[in-house]
């Protein structure tokens, strides 16, 4: 009957053991015996050459992916039965390794979170300015009634180039770099113009408050095409009328 005791049990394995050794012993020599006559006689060959602990480690890895590619199903089985009677111990080891893969960070403060914010906005204002002064130019294009704003930095950078950095009104010239140019919309934003391409020409900060809102006083040809694709098109939403019911 088996014992309900662990402690008991091992305790009644110990006596039985110790009073019958000698039958135990003969047990084990005469398993001995039959070993070494299935083995054969013993063959004398060369000495085996020491291996480093890297090429223990090697030929382990190799033996247990043979063993995982012959018998996939067992092993896992084994794995999972493992895993199943050992489960509060598998879970303090998973905690453990991953405590120590990923260690907590430090707690910050909302002044520290703050800061770091605005010195990521303004290291990316630094690397791309002209990126950042053209979408502020795009919402202020909107907030003023712009049916449409799809012009991007690099296509005001080619209208730019393509009239020499030149006003197109009084022909002063300007440096490559300079921000003396401003965008002059042809059809003015307030009277349904567009904030595109096809709209806008390079102008002094005097000859465009002097244009203000009305034509331009000269005929102006806008820049029809660029190499640089517009930026995503922000359209100005309109109620459509509604559909006559039959």
């Amino acid at each position: 009957m088996p014992y309900k005791d662990p402690e008991k049990e091992r305790a009644a394995r110990r006596t039985y053991r110790a009073n019958h050794r000698e039958h135990h012993n003969a047990l084990e020599r005469a398993s001995a015996k039959r070993r070494r006559a299935l083995a054969g006689p013993k063959r004398i060959g060369r000495p085996r050459l020491p291996i480093t602990d890297e090429e223990r480690k090697d030929r382990r890895k190799q033996s247990s992916a043979k063993q995982r590619a012959e018998h996939p199903t067992q092993i896992k089985q084994n794995h999972d039965r493992w895993r199943t009677k050992n489960y509060e111990l598998e879970r303090q080891r998973q905690l453990t390794t991953y405590s120590m893969q990923h260690p907590p960070k430090p707690k910050t403060t909302p002044e520290q979170r703050r800061l770091r914010r605005r010195d990521l906005a303004r290291a990316a204002y630094a690397a791309n300015p002209e990126h950042f002064r053209q979408k502020r130019k795009t919402r202020s294009a909107l907030k003023r009634g712009a049916v449409m704003s799809d012009l991007s930095a690099s296509q005001w950078n080619e209208i730019k180039a393509a009239y020499g950095y030149r006003c197109i009104y009084c022909g002063e010239q300007f440096p490559k770099n300079t921000r003396a140019l401003h965008q002059d919309h042809l059809t003015a934003l307030s009277r349904g113009g567009a904030d595109t391409l096809h709209n806008i020409v390079p102008s002094c900060k005097p000859c465009n408050s002097r244009k203000y809102t009305n034509a331009a006083p000269i005929f102006v040809q806008p820049l029809l095409l660029t190499i640089s694709p517009p930026k995503k098109r922000y359209q100005k939403h309109t109620e459509s009328p509604a559909s006559p019911t039959l």
